[in-house]
């Protein structure tokens, strides 16, 4: 009963951190084509990243927070002041703490398990400010 269980849980944790890879890979994508753009929550942003199936985690992996708001850093290409002009990139970082159901597994890791991902994509949009 407890390999079933055990591979349940491996299972379910597999999905939620593909899930989550993917939830990242949208958040940055979306941020990187509209530097500019509103991050907050209701915005086209959290909506693009809640229909990718982050939304869906919340009863298996408790984000804090919701979707987090993208990372602007500037690149050693053009060294200005600006984070979100051409060829910048913006990161975003998802964290989430898995919920074991298992609960041998559980009492031996804890009582959940912390996820994360990140994803980072290159500014394509805007004018090159050197």
């Amino acid at each position: 009963m407890v390999l079933v269980l055990g591979g349940i849980d491996f299972g379910r944790l597999f999905y939620s951190w593909v899930t989550l890879n993917n939830s990242a890979r949208v958040a940055a994508n979306y941020a990187a084509a509209n530097p500019a753009g509103p991050f907050a929550t209701g915005s086209a942003y959290a909506t693009a990243v809640n229909s990718e199936g982050f939304l869906a985690l919340n009863s298996v992996c408790a984000a804090a927070g919701g979707v987090p708001a993208p990372v602007f850093a500037d690149t050693t290409v053009d060294n200005n002041v600006t984070t979100k002009d051409f060829g910048d990139t913006a990161t975003v970082t998802i964290t989430c703490g898995f919920r074991i159901f298992t609960p041998v597994i559980s009492s031996i890791v804890g009582g959940s398990l912390p996820l994360t991902a990140s994803s980072t994509f290159t500014i394509r949009t805007g004018a090159y400010m050197p």
